[in-house]
């Protein structure tokens, strides 16, 4: 009896020492679990609390800056627009229109080049601020000819030689020619048949001075007309201001090129016989 109540003992201490163990076991998955939520939402609260309130007002975008516009390109007269066509370099054309020379903005390494509102050269990225191209000068040039195209197919060696010739660009209407010129004599082999040479002395005009000369002269000009060196061109006179206001006042355009009233009409001219037309009445008027 006394062995089978210590069995009996002993199966209920295993039972209670399981039950106990059992219990434990959950209690740590408990904590794990709690361990585990509590971790997840500390950090979820905390976003939550730095994160402020979302309003329904809205701010309003800032009002962007006027851009000051370009000046205007002023209305040119008949005289400033025949004058436009001498223009050859930027100065003369800012003098003649008033626009200002625009320098590059140092802020704005992308600006092209510019005369007051108008842009002469695409946008070109650089740190260096550009310059306006100045006119090349009119003066003696070194060029290299070929022998054989120079002097009529004459085959020497060498093949090329150098002479100094006028080059340049002048303002519109003017021409870069040579105002002292020289001989200069050149020494070559000359190639005769396919096995033949000798020594011969070439004659080449070598260029010492140039200026700008005026490609219409005074001697172009009729009698409606005063010669203006300054702008190498036929100016209608002074005189006839009062035909072209006339002119005008009729409704009809004044001709600057042969200084005359002309019609703005584009019938047909012709008249009958002992009819002749008539730029100044516009029709046909008897013959004289």
């Amino acid at each position: 009896m006394i062995l089978i109540s210590v069995i009996m003992m002993i199966m209920i201490i295993d039972d209670t020492v399981k039950m106990v163990m059992l219990i434990m076991n959950n209690i740590m998955i408990i904590i794990i679990i709690t361990i585990i939520i509590i971790s997840i939402l500390i950090p979820i609260i905390t976003i939550t609390t730095l994160i402020p309130p979302l309003t329904t007002t809205t701010t309003t975008p800032p009002t962007p800056k006027p851009t000051p516009s370009p000046p205007p390109f002023p209305q040119l007269s008949f005289e400033q627009q025949d004058l436009l066509k001498t223009v050859a370099d930027v100065e003369a054309l800012a003098n003649l229109t008033g626009l200002p020379l625009l320098d590059d903005d140092p802020r704005d390494p992308s600006a092209g080049l510019r005369i007051g509102f108008r842009s002469l050269s695409p946008p070109v990225r650089s740190r260096r601020r550009r310059q306006y191209e100045s006119l090349p000068q009119c003066k003696p040039r070194t060029v290299v000819e070929p022998i054989e195209q120079h002097f009529d197919g004459v085959r020497a060696i060498p093949t090329c030689i150098e002479r100094r010739i006028c080059g340049g660009c002048c303002s519109a209407g003017r021409l870069c020619v040579a105002t002292k010129t020289k001989t200069l004599t050149k020494k070559v082999i000359q190639l005769i048949g396919t096995s033949g040479v000798a020594p011969v002395l070439l004659n080449v005009t070598d260029d010492e001075e140039c200026q700008c000369i005026c490609k219409i002269k005074a001697s172009d000009c009729t009698r409606r007309h005063q010669y203006d060196p300054d702008n190498c061109a036929c100016r209608c006179k002074r005189s006839l201001e009062k035909e072209k206001d006339t002119c005008e006042s009729l409704g009809r355009s004044w001709d600057f090129h042969n200084c005359k009233c002309v019609c703005n009409t584009i019938a047909s001219k012709e008249c009958s016989s002992g009819y002749t037309f008539d730029e100044f009445a516009c029709g046909c008027i008897p013959a004289e």
